[in-house]
């Protein structure tokens, strides 16, 4: 019989390790010092489902592809009003082979290879969503997040503010949708996407420095949409595409009511690189002070099949150095057509359109 254990208003100090087949709950509970268990296991809490509301877990050292907490297969994490701090050794907070839930929780000043670690291991049932949670001062060497296999993933009201790492490395079966969020101040990009659908509304993505596109998507299966996003002094390092980087997309990638200020790449493409993008449309956006060699604003490269830019306004975008070609557009690319329409406001140094 599975049965649940219950931990209420207790210190869990280590070293120490808890193994259960039963569902664990913890609450008002403070976790801290726990090791790997002995015997060659590198998870310190294994259970069925475990659920963690209003506890402090912190100074838990756990080694890499091990962890604090693991659940079981199809069984799962629901998590909230909580705070993480101080947990190190490159191991992983939450090893998740079903549904994660995080809420109102905070993660501060982790050295982690990844908070969670989420695969349904190829059953494409599990869910991830993480709502109205911070975090700050983190180093992850995978990603904050780091995605083997799940359905679909849910990103709302993050704060995610001066870490090194991305938010978001992985994929989905279903859809990505990332909302009413702010990236800021980070190092080495924002969200690396390869699912089949993703959706970006209303986010803010400010001072970011990064060594590709702070959302780059890539082998993806159908669309993504990127709306009322503001994107304002990233920049591209030895990289290109300071806000945006999109290849190898099957359908389309749209932008709807952006704007894009003061991004910079060294190499091209100082807000937008497409790479073999499939389509791209851009409508009713706006492009201010971004800066490349080449495409200021936009650069175009292989085999991207159809362009459309229309109602939106580049301004004082430039190519930078070398041939210094599109001030606001570059294409290099194998472009079957393309459509500048209503028509776009131009005020570029270098040619505003470059084509080779």
């Amino acid at each position: 019989m599975q049965g649940t254990l219950t931990f209420l208003s207790l210190d869990l100090i280590g070293p120490g390790f808890i193994y259960s087949n039963a569902d664990l709950i913890f609450t008002n509970t403070t976790i801290t010092g726990l090791s790997n268990s002995p015997g060659g296991n590198s998870i310190s809490i294994q259970a069925n489902n475990i659920t963690i509301s209003d506890s402090i877990i912190h100074d838990n050292p756990s080694v890499q592809s091990g962890g604090i907490f693991l659940t079981q297969a199809e069984c799962s994490f629901i998590v909230s009003n909580s705070a993480f701090y101080n947990n190190t050794n490159n191991g992983i907070i939450f090893f998740a082979q079903g549904s994660t839930s995080i809420d109102h929780c905070t993660f501060t000043r982790n050295q982690l290879y990844a908070m969670v670690y989420e695969t349904d291991n190829g059953r494409g049932d599990a869910t991830l969503a993480i709502s109205s949670t911070s975090m700050s001062n983190n180093v992850f060497s995978a990603a904050a997040i780091d995605i083997g296999s799940c359905r679909d993933i849910s990103l709302t009201a993050i704060s995610y503010t001066a870490n090194s790492g991305v938010l978001l490395s992985g994929g989905s079966f279903g859809t990505t949708w990332v909302a009413h969020s702010t990236i800021t101040s980070n190092s080495g990009g924002a969200i690396v996407l390869a699912a089949q659908n993703g959706y970006f509304f209303n986010n803010t993505f400010s001072e970011n420095s990064n060594s590709y596109g702070l959302l780059t998507f890539t082998t993806l299966a159908f669309s993504v949409q990127v709306e009322s996003c503001n994107f304002t002094s990233n920049s591209a390092i030895n990289a290109v595409g300071a806000a945006i980087y999109s290849e190898y997309v099957g359908d389309t990638l749209t932008i709807l009511s952006c704007t894009f200020i003061n991004n910079t790449s060294d190499e091209a493409g100082g807000a937008i690189y497409l790479n073999d993008a499939g389509n791209a449309v851009i409508y009713s956006s706006t492009f201010t002070n971004n800066s490349a060699p080449s495409g200021g604003a936009i650069y175009a490269w292989g085999g991207v099949l159809d362009m459309t830019i229309q109602a939106s306004t580049f301004t004082r975008c430039s190519a930078t150095s070398g041939d210094r070609f599109g001030g606001a557009v570059f294409t290099f690319s194998y472009l079957q057509s393309s459509t500048v329409s209503s028509p776009p406001t131009l005020q570029a140094v270098g040619e505003p359109f470059g084509h080779k």
